[in-house]
């Protein structure tokens, strides 16, 4: 499947003087539990901020940059509809994101194997019966989507049966980033810092390293999440033990851009034809 990029949300939420909320922030959306939730975007430097969710009211201040981000205290499960209240103290129009829940966010990547809906397979009777308004998905941050039979077979299949699954299992409100293009190799999703932390890669020359990492994920950090799924191989299903080492660069560079900590990692491997 040939590869199609998409615009980078880093150029979506650029640093201006009309404030604006990063566009991962829309109806619809899960933040992660357990764990402080960042709420960033950009404003005219020195703008004052106040961010209310629940019975939390955060404050803080766009920097020299243009960027600002407020941290929430960690938050519990919840299936019941929130809204989330952004104020700049400028006199601009506060920003409210409705029907929001809290549970557990999975980011979604790979290739192909990640990439395909479910309506690209037979899953025409999951499809019908897929009325799970508590899991959600946004493609590249690009607007959440809550699952139904109308929506779902626009899903990714992995992450659809993936977050079905751990959902029918804990009954915890389900976000899945989906961060997936076919036909891709594993080196352009690396982070730097996982190719300069990696022995057996630092020496290695290769111009992909980092491209869609920088273009399709770096743009949703730091959004709170629980962890990885991961869908990949066939692109380098031929080349052995050094694979390996890419994966490894992988889980310890996102794991350490990510400031979260050593979060889950799922992977499936793709052997050779």
């Amino acid at each position: 499947m040939a590869a199609v990029l998409m615009i980078p949300l880093s150029t979506l939420c650029l640093a201006q003087d009309n404030p604006a909320l990063n566009r991962l922030f829309s109806d619809h959306m899960v933040l992660q539990r357990d764990m402080p939730v960042p709420v960033w975007g950009t404003a005219k430097p020195g703008t004052k901020i106040t961010v209310k969710f629940g019975r939390q009211e955060k404050t803080g201040e766009a920097g020299t940059d243009g960027k600002w981000l407020v941290r929430l205290d960690a938050l519990k499960a919840s299936a019941e509809p929130a809204e989330l209240t952004i104020k700049f103290l400028t006199g601009d129009k506060p920003v409210t994101i409705a029907d929001i829940l809290v549970g557990d966010v999975w980011l979604c990547s790979g290739q192909s194997n990640m990439e395909w809906g479910m309506n690209k397979f037979k899953t025409e009777e999951d499809v019908a019966k897929a009325d799970f308004p508590k899991i959600r998905q946004t493609k590249f941050g690009n607007g959440w989507v809550v699952c139904s039979p109308q929506t779902a077979g626009e899903f990714s299949a992995t992450s659809f049966y993936f977050g079905r699954r751990i959902f029918q299992e804990t009954g915890v409100p389900i976000g899945l980033l989906y961060d997936a293009v076919g036909a891709t190799k594993i080196e352009s999703w690396i982070p730097p810092e996982g190719v300069m932390g990696s022995l057996a890669l630092k020496g290695i020359a290769n111009a992909d390293y980092g491209k869609l990492f920088t273009q399709l994920t770096q743009p949703l950090i730091p959004f709170a999440i629980k962890g990885v799924i991961w869908y990949q191989g066939e692109a380098n299903a031929d080349e052995g033990d050094i694979y390996m080492h890419k994966m490894i660069a992988l889980i310890t560079g996102l794991r350490k851009v990510w400031a979260q900590g050593d979060f889950p990692f799922y992977f499936v491997q793709l052997p050779a034809l």
